[in-house]
């Protein structure tokens, strides 16, 4: 099950961003996956940054980003994987990064 927000989120630099992810087993009960989620930062389709990711209750899991101020400005995504019952899932936000006039 692949969940893709169809909306961008505009973030500025020097910003810090915290990302949460809810995680449901197949039925949509809260679980915790099989393992800790692990959540990235893409940019240009490349990894910029692996996030450290908490556990905040039963399913819920948070990361927090601090953008740098000297990161390029433009279109990146945030990306969320776990496996549930050795099922692959994911979550990924889009997102752009701009600077602050």
């Amino acid at each position: 099950m692949v969940k893709q927000c169809p909306t961008a989120y505009y973030w500025k630099k020097g910003q810090t961003v915290k990302t949460t992810v809810t995680i449901k087993d197949f039925d949509g009960t809260i679980c915790d996956p099989d393992s800790t989620p692990t959540c990235k930062v893409y940019y240009g389709g490349t990894v910029k940054e692996t996030l450290s990711v908490s556990k905040d209750d039963t399913g819920i899991y948070s990361a927090m980003w601090s953008i740098p101020s000297d990161t390029d400005s433009g279109r990146y995504v945030l990306k969320w994987t776990w496996k549930v019952s050795t099922k692959d899932d994911l979550y990924s936000i889009l997102f752009e990064v701009y600077e602050c006039m």
